[in-house]
């Protein structure tokens, strides 16, 4: 029983953080507003010469081919200023968006098999180890979720040479603790799953 007990604690504590990070991104590429920002923040329609009712078009466009399985071939035409109409993409940049399109169905698919898991764990581990099994963790794969993101951005951080050498080697002393910390964390969110009290 100790042994079951452990084995649901050790893959709740995994499954947590997959099922955060995919439901994130999932919501964040199935929202239309992050499609749609870049074209209102970095003046899209200056840059590109294409009026940005047209932009926010082709970004409906975008938004929908990813989204839905099984979509036609993205044939994106828009009309720039002159009212020159042609295709938005050239035939590489559409094979790209293909593969984007795959990589996002892919991660649909994670998230709702990572989240099933999630909650059928949590139902087991209620059941064979009780509500305050559950409740660390639950905590120790949030832990983890932050653990991993901190040592991510620090490696980030630390990878960045620009500014000067003084502005470099702060950013250096930064990341490393940054990275320390996200370690640390994940050590932490990790715990639960050696915990003697909660196997017993």
């Amino acid at each position: 029983m100790a042994a079951i007990r452990a084995g649901l604690i050790a893959l709740f504590v995994l499954a947590v953080p997959v099922a955060l990070i995919a439901t994130n991104i999932r919501i964040a590429v199935s929202e239309q507003r992050v499609y749609d920002y870049a074209v209102s923040t970095y003046d899209a329609a200056a840059v590109s010469g294409i009026p940005e009712s047209e932009l926010l078009r082709a970004n409906r466009q975008i938004h929908r081919y990813l989204t839905i399985q099984d979509p036609p071939p993205l044939a994106i035409d828009v009309t720039n200023r002159p009212g020159v109409s042609g295709p938005l993409f050239t035939a590489k940049e559409t094979a790209h968006m293909a593969d984007v399109q795959n990589l996002v169905q892919t991660l649909f698919t994670v998230q709702v098999i990572s989240a099933a898991s999630t909650l059928t764990l949590a139902v087991l581990l209620l059941v064979f180890a009780g509500p305050r099994a559950l409740a660390i963790a639950a905590l120790g794969g949030a832990t983890l979720v932050v653990g991993v993101g901190l040592f991510l951005y620090g490696r980030h951080l630390g990878g960045d040479a620009s500014g000067t050498l003084s502005e470099y080697n702060d950013r250096l002393s930064q990341a490393e603790l940054t990275q320390w910390i996200g370690a640390s964390c994940v050590a932490a969110g990790m715990d639960p799953v050696s915990r003697p009290c909660l196997q017993q």
